[in-house]
C-alpha cells in the first residue's frame, strides 16, 4: 500500500468520522430539545394558570416537525378578532380578550374572587421566528400557529 492510497484512507476516514460527529451532536441537540420541552411541559402543568391582574394563561403545545414549528393555543370563549400574535427573538406573546369578563370565587385562596378579562402567555421558541414564514389558523378558540424554518 503506498502514500497516496494511506492518504485517500485517512481523508475518507476524517470525512466519516466528520460526518459521525456531525450526526451524534445533531442527535444529542434535538434529544437534549426534546426533554427540555417535556420538562417545561411538566413544569407548566404546576403553575397557576391565572393571574391577579385579570388574565388567564392558555393551555398550549408547541411541536418541531423537522422543517416547521406548529404551536396550538387553546382560547376557548375568545373573541376571535382580539387575537393578537407578535414575535419578539425567539419569544410568541399571545393576547386575547375573552367575550365576556370571567368571575371566579371561592377558589380558597388568598383573593376572595377573581376576575378575568383576557388570555395572555408568552412562549418561548426554539428558533428567531422570520414574520414573512408563519401562519395562522384560528377556529372555535383553537390557534394553529405554523412557523416555517
Amino acid at each position: 500500500m503506498g502514500y497516496d492510497e494511506i492518504s485517500e484512507m485517512l481523508r475518507r476516514f476524517r470525512r466519516e468520522f466528520k460526518e459521525l460527529e456531525d450526526y451524534i451532536m445533531k442527535t444529542l441537540r434535538d434529544e437534549v430539545y426534546r426533554l427540555y420541552e417535556d420538562l417545561a411541559s411538566i413544569e407548566r402543568m404546576f403553575r397557576p394558570m391565572w393571574h391577579h391582574e385579570g388574565y388567564l394563561e392558555p393551555l398550549y403545545s408547541v411541536k418541531d416537525l423537522g422543517d416547521r414549528i406548529v404551536v396550538y393555543i387553546d382560547l376557548p370563549y375568545a373573541e376571535e378578532g382580539s387575537i393578537d400574535v407578535k414575535f419578539v427573538d425567539n419569544k410568541m406573546i399571545i393576547k386575547a380578550r375573552l367575550k365576556d369578563q370571567l368571575s371566579y370565587s371561592g377558589w380558597g385562596t388568598r383573593f376572595e374572587r377573581m376576575t378575568f378579562n383576557e388570555y395572555r402567555t408568552v412562549i418561548d421558541l426554539p428558533i428567531v421566528v422570520d414574520p414573512n414564514k408563519i401562519r395562522i389558523r384560528s377556529r372555535k378558540g383553537l390557534v394553529e400557529i405554523t412557523i416555517f424554518k
